[in-house]
């Protein structure tokens, strides 16, 4: 994803519309195949709470976590919207590099969190919790597990 970014930047107006489709699918297939797997990833986290409780400071920062993700995708569709209007090349330059930069900390940021989401919640779910458990755990994920099923992933 951050390679997309410094393209826009550094490969000016030759490029410019395709780097900006691309920046647009990217959009695209992190709202529809990402904040799916938030919503599953909150049902998980509320259920962690109540069945490992010690987790339940960390799964508060998760959470908030999340809506600063929803928060960043939000802000790069904003900055996108306004580079599809801008025809000036000082003023496409100064939101391309706005764009670079949420988009970069976008990238690391949602790394980050997904190594501390597996190693901190479902790594101690697998682990800590018993076959009931998991069982009424994997009921209340059913239906949106089988909405994220529904989703491709583009080549």
């Amino acid at each position: 994803m951050e390679d997309i970014f410094i393209r826009m930047r550094y490969e000016g107006k030759v490029n410019f519309y395709t780097n900006l489709n691309n920046i647009k699918k990217t959009l695209v297939f992190l709202k529809k195949n990402l904040l799916p797997c938030i919503e599953v990833e909150n049902i998980c986290f509320g259920f962690v709470e109540k069945h490992i409780p010690r987790r339940q400071a960390l799964v508060k920062i998760l959470e908030a976590e999340h809506k600063e993700i929803i928060f960043l995708i939000k802000g790069l569709s904003d900055l996108v919207n306004k580079l599809n209007r801008l025809r000036s090349t000082i003023s496409r330059t100064e939101v391309i590099d706005k764009l670079k930069e949420k988009g970069t900390y976008l990238n690391y940021f949602i790394r980050q969190h997904t190594q501390i989401e597996n190693a901190e919640v479902f790594s101690p779910i697998d682990k800590e919790l018993g076959p009931q458990e998991k069982q009424i755990l994997l009921k209340s994920l059913k239906k949106p597990l089988v909405k994220l099923a529904s989703f491709k992933i583009p080549l």
